[in-house]
């Protein structure tokens, strides 16, 4: 069966009593997301988007990571369906995208100093 097709009829049956246990457990999942959020236990992983026929990478995808203190790993499309049952999807979106800002505040200003460097190293060889 197609992935997609498949998790649609999981998500048909989410509610009834032939859920998967990792489903039926979102039920109490939303106040431990609340405290996640406020707590700052969430975590972005990114995976870098390259362009092979130009060697570089394009941009990078920011993958949502929360490791839940008893349950352990949830999975990114819980802690969405747990954000939309308990109205907590826009802080969860701002958190995103605060978190990825931040992140790419400090890969700038990595690159601006090793442009620098690069710079300065270059100019010395010409010297």
């Amino acid at each position: 069966m197609l992935p997609r097709a498949r998790r649609a009829l999981v998500g048909l049956v989410r509610d009834g009593p032939s859920a998967p246990p990792a489903r039926r457990r979102l039920d109490g999942l939303g106040a431990d997301l609340a405290r996640a959020l406020e707590r700052d236990e969430l975590a972005l992983s990114y995976q870098p988007i390259v362009v092979v026929s130009a060697a570089r990478c394009d941009r990078v995808e920011a993958l949502l990571r929360w490791t839940h203190p008893v349950h352990g790993p949830v999975d990114p499309r819980d802690v969405v369906e747990a954000a939309r049952e308990t109205d907590l999807l826009l802080r969860l979106a701002v958190w995103v995208l605060r978190a990825a800002a931040r992140q790419r505040a400090v890969w700038e200003r990595a690159s601006d100093a090793v442009n620098r460097i690069l710079k300065t190293r270059w100019a010395e060889g010409l010297a």
